[in-house]
């Protein structure tokens, strides 16, 4: 997720925590699944296709998403076909979007997630350009990484060409349904706040939860903002933030304006400037989380939040001053059961 919902950085401690494994800088890992969990042997998604983006989508296990859809999203059952406004949005910053997010200090935060269980296989929501799934490559033995939008995907197989640990594919997260199971499921960047509806909401995360294996975590990199800064963006005047980007002649000004609704329903409006090059200008709605939906709408997925961290450190979370909301969540005993 794009603009101020990515927030000021936090730095990740000189001393890495004592659990996390060594991460080597370029992994190269064989192709059977990971570890054995007791069942029947799980398969992994099928071989992946090209597309006329230079993306890639699976052959299979995946339900296709159709065409893409009008700017005005149809909503049934609680859940929108807003798609398009997504993959719209995403099209336009694309040029964009690495430098605006080079310095967000969470690089060692997605090592340590993906160093646990030795052999850990990840799949990850809303990839982009593979900022992020570098490093979870780094410590993972296998990354499962999707996106809706083709040309982040294309931006990412670009990145990440040279790890034969990593597979990209381009799909709905609402919709996803892989016959492999993972150790870890991560939501970096928050893909969900693109998500506005309760039952669009509800649907991604029960995905989310399917597709994980006895045992294994789902961290979600949360939208969120401290009660302070809600209070401002629910003025008329809004957010407003500006902050720089990179050195000299191609240094990125980015501006930033963010109103919030009292349901956590904000729009943003994003500019992106360069010296000698037009203004960039991009909209997108969002929708942030309360503490009370992260908890309520885990457990209806059949999932017990263990951990809140407050920084890409894990500095605890304290709702009044924390910048970031980072979950942890595993299966419920009774996953199954509930989540039907």
């Amino acid at each position: 997720m794009a603009g101020e919902m990515h927030r000021s950085t936090n730095v990740w401690p000189t001393v890495p925590p004592s659990r996390a494994a060594a991460a080597p800088g370029r992994r190269r890992t064989r192709r059977e699944p990971g570890p054995e969990t007791g069942r029947q042997p799980e398969r992994e998604p099928a071989p992946a296709r090209e597309t006329g983006s230079g993306a890639t989508e699976p052959e299979s296990g995946v339900e296709p998403e159709g065409g893409v859809e009008p700017e005005g999203a149809r909503v049934t059952d609680g859940v929108s076909d807003g798609a398009g406004e997504v993959r719209a949005y995403y099209r336009r910053i694309a040029p964009y979007l690495d430098l605006e997010l080079a310095d967000r200090g969470d690089g060692g935060f997605w090592e340590w997630t993906a160093s646990e269980p030795a052999g850990c296989r990840v799949l990850e929501l809303g990839a982009g350009t593979g900022r992020a799934t570098l490093f979870l490559a780094r410590a993972a033995a296998r990354v499962f990484a999707c996106d809706l939008s083709p040309e982040l995907i294309a931006i990412a197989r670009e990145r990440l060409e040279s790890l034969d640990n990593v597979r990209l594919f381009v799909a709905d997260m609402r919709r996803l349904c892989l016959a492999a199971r993972f150790e870890l499921v991560v939501a970096v960047d928050d893909p969900f706040a693109h998500l506005l509806l309760d039952g669009e909401r509800d649907r991604a995360l029960r995905a989310a939860a399917a597709h994980l294996a006895p045992g294994g975590r789902l961290i979600l990199d949360a939208a969120w903002f401290s009660p302070h800064r809600r209070e401002l963006a629910s003025r008329p005047e809004g957010l407003v933030t500006e902050r720089f980007r990179g050195g000299g002649a191609g240094q990125l000004r980015v501006r930033e304006e963010v109103r919030c609704d009292a349901g956590r329903i904000c729009h943003s409006r994003i500019e992106y400037r360069r010296a000698g090059a037009p203004l960039v200008a991009a909209s997108f709605r969002s929708r942030l989380w309360s503490l009370a939906e992260v908890g309520h709408r885990c457990r209806a997925a059949g999932l017990e939040v263990i951990s809140l961290w407050g920084g890409y450190d894990r500095r605890p979370f304290r709702r009044l001053i924390s910048s970031r909301l980072i979950v942890e969540a595993r299966p419920r005993p009774d996953r199954r059961e509930r989540a039907r």
